[in-house]
């Protein structure tokens, strides 16, 4: 279990930033799922580490589109 967030999550992260199109998105969805894999690891790494009950920390599938809000601002 990775201590650290893998560069790959910051790289797709950038690229979802330039590219934010459904498109883009779908054509780099491995990239996607290999980078939520680096994120769950390491804030199931995290809860462990803070002593957190691991039911407390629940990582279910969310409707990426949707979620993502592809043409629009999330957070300011």
């Amino acid at each position: 279990q990775s201590q650290q967030i893998h560069p790959r999550v910051l790289d797709f992260l950038t690229g979802l930033k330039t590219h934010n199109e459904k498109e883009w998105f779908q054509t780099h969805k491995a990239e996607y799922e290999q980078a939520r894999g680096c994120v769950v690891d390491f804030s199931r790494a995290l809860a462990r580490e803070m002593g957190l009950a691991s039911e407390f920390f629940r990582f279910e599938r969310i409707r990426v589109n949707r979620a993502l809000g592809f043409g629009r601002e999330i957070c300011g």
